[in-house]
């Protein structure tokens, strides 16, 4: 795929999502093995003293240990679940990416006829306009080139009447004018 100002190089984002999987399939086992051990560990193991009581959450609103170990494993397996859908959904998108690309090079080269040699399906894309070279100099510059100006924009020339016309009117010394009085 490619446009004006950015192209997307499928198989760097098809390796990417596939390393995703890879990588989720290895969480998959210490996961596993950490939500046993937590699930293993009942409240009566925390004892019923003041520390026992407190680290069960008796004593505050917001739940004790058990419950925010509980959150952190769901937590764990929401980010599991959504990273494999994004990396699926990766997938999805560079195989249709790579159809329609193949579909809009069959319809060309059936616009061209027989003699049309094949079109190459990754062959980057020429933009449509030209794009601008990146700025390297921090210094504002005029453009150069075709510019769009408006036919209605007032004329800006150099004449020192028509600029002390548009100035608003100066204000008389010791003026007035609406102040705050600190008492």
């Amino acid at each position: 795929m490619s446009g004006n100002s950015f192209q997307i190089d499928l198989d760097v984002v098809e390796g990417a999502a596939q390393q995703i999987q890879r990588m989720l399939e290895d969480l998959q086992a210490p996961t596993a093995k950490l939500q046993a051990v937590v699930k293993q560990i009942t409240e009566v193991a925390y004892g019923t003293d003041p520390l026992g009581h407190a680290l069960t959450g008796g004593t505050s609103g917001v739940g004790g240990l058990p419950q925010h170990q509980d959150e952190v494993l769901a937590g764990i397996q929401e980010y599991l679940q959504n990273s494999a859908v994004m990396a699926q959904n990766l997938l999805t998108m560079c195989q249709r990416y790579r159809e329609t690309d193949d579909q809009q090079a069959a319809q060309l080269r059936a616009i061209g006829g027989p003699d049309m040699p094949p079109a190459p399906v990754s062959a980057p894309v020429a933009p449509v306009a030209p794009v601008a070279a990146p700025v390297t100099d921090p210094g504002w510059r005029a453009p150069t080139g075709v510019v769009y100006q408006d036919p209605n924009a007032p004329a800006l020339g150099s004449d020192q009447s028509a600029s002390t016309e548009r100035q608003p009117p100066s204000r008389p010394a010791g003026g007035g004018g609406h102040q705050a009085q600190l008492i």
